[in-house]
């Protein structure tokens, strides 16, 4: 994956993929979708997979 150039001191994570949109479009989408909950969704599923993935109970029992 190419990175774009980032000549400006002090950007700490606001260099994206020079194959992505620029860091205000990304981040203006992540704050979106988590307001509308529906990154944690996201997250959710992700991890409900990895875990049947890894052999164990989709739910984590910690909660419990």
């Amino acid at each position: 994956m190419p990175f774009s150039t980032c000549n400006v001191p002090d950007v700490s994570g606001k260099c994206t993929p020079s194959d992505l949109p620029p860091y205000t479009t990304v981040y203006g989408y992540f704050q979106k979708w988590q307001r509308k909950g529906i990154w944690q969704k996201i997250h959710d599923q992700v991890r409900h997979q990895l875990r049947q993935d890894l052999g164990r109970s989709g739910q984590s029992t910690v909660w419990k």
